[in-house]
């Protein structure tokens, strides 16, 4: 045999050989599909080739084996990207948590597992908020947590351990949050967001005391003095807004709060005195809920106890206290025309007149009763 067969069959034999050792590779297989993984006899055959391929593009996509894959699927885990048994195998399953992970944080959805996405696995998955950890913060988010009700008290230690974990996971849930027990910066941003915002039902928040001091106070509930913000107060918020005009949403916006302060500090109420308060006497004895023509500019029990009875005469949120609406219902009716029920000075030349026309007898006094009202009636008839 001459040279030249003998190099074509020496090149034949070796390109048997090599096809002999390759072996297909399975696109299948993780803990929740029924197909089989790649064999580690397989992966151990692929290992230099796998190495080289990271190096050089530094990603992980379907379908692949490597050693990087494992602290991938755990990081995804922790999480709250699937379930996984650590093998090495990257398939449909990883694929899919991955385009989950990027969707969910922002990053550019293609089911490979590149340095960015593998940066920010790695970043949030060494965050010392999770479960065996310690961090001074941690301290600020259990705070953060029993003010929205997930906590049972306001302060803790900055150990971050199962019940911080748990308790992670209930807000999450309820937030629309993933749900992994571990506090990432979108967590703690939505915890920051709720636990400082406007108050609103199930928080436990000091100024909730002042909140509901100043409701009783205008007539809309009576409150245990505590720092929680429940159904029945977010119920007399609703009443208030609907009240006052403001957007109903039970939430002590910024909005609320404003009226509710000003209404609060209003020097009609219990206790204070103001010039307007004799005006406020004269129409309340106008009306009848006074027994004199004049008053001081104190404004104490008794005159709170007539602007009640007036309030639940003419409608109004009970309170005793004059409000903007209860002082435009008292000078609505103080000075509109004469009716029953009103002591007014031009009572008496109305009833002198009636009684020269023929309609009726009157003691002369500034008084406008039943017998004033019958006479009139028939004045008209």
């Amino acid at each position: 045999m001459n040279v030249k067969h003998s190099f074509k069959l020496i090149l034949i034999m070796m390109l048997v050989s090599f096809a002999l050792q390759l072996r297909p590779i399975s696109i299948f297989g993780e803990e929740d599909e029924l197909e089989e993984p790649v064999s580690t006899s397989d992966v151990a055959g692929r290992a230099n080739h796998d190495t080289v391929t990271l190096a050089s593009n530094s990603i992980l996509e379907n379908p692949t084996n490597h050693t990087d894959v494992v602290p991938l699927k755990r990081n995804l885990q922790l999480l709250g990207f699937g379930t996984f048994d650590l093998t090495d195998y990257y398939g449909p399953q990883t694929e899919r948590y991955v385009r989950e992970f990027q969707s969910y944080y922002g990053l550019p959805v293609d089911g490979v597992a590149g340095p960015s996405t593998l940066e920010k696995l790695a970043t949030l998955a060494a965050t010392p908020f999770q479960n065996g950890k310690s961090h001074n913060d941690t301290i600020k988010l259990k705070e953060y947590l029993y003010i929205l009700g997930f906590w049972d008290s306001k302060s803790g230690t900055n150990y971050y351990g199962v019940q911080t974990a748990q308790a992670i996971r209930k807000f999450q849930s309820k937030y629309g949050l993933r749900v992994s027990g571990v506090a990432d910066d979108l967590t703690w941003a939505k915890l920051e967001e709720y636990a400082t915002g406007p108050l609103r039902s199930d928080m436990y928040r000091d100024d909730v005391i002042a909140l509901k001091e100043k409701l009783e106070l205008l007539g809309f509930g009576k409150f245990a003095k505590n720092n929680y913000y429940g159904p029945q107060t977010e119920r007399y918020v609703r009443e208030f807004q609907s009240y006052y005009g403001l957007p109903v949403d039970g939430i002590a916006g910024s909005a609320t709060l404003e009226k509710l302060a000003t209404l609060a500090a209003t020097p009609f109420q219990n206790g204070k005195s103001h010039n307007d308060t004799i005006k406020l006497k004269e129409y309340l004895y106008t009306l009848s809920f006074w027994d004199s023509k004049s008053g001081t500019n104190y404004y104490g029990i008794q005159t709170a106890q007539a602007i009640r009875n007036f309030q639940s005469k003419y409608g109004l949120r009970v309170s005793g206290v004059a409000d903007n609406l209860t002082w435009t219902k008292l000078e609505e009716y103080a000075t509109s025309p004469l009716r029953n029920g009103i002591y007014r000075n031009d009572a008496i030349p109305l009833k002198e007149k009636l009684e020269l026309l023929g309609f009726g007898k009157f003691g002369k006094n500034n008084y406008y009763g039943p017998q004033t009202e019958r006479y009139v009636r028939e004045f008209q008839s």
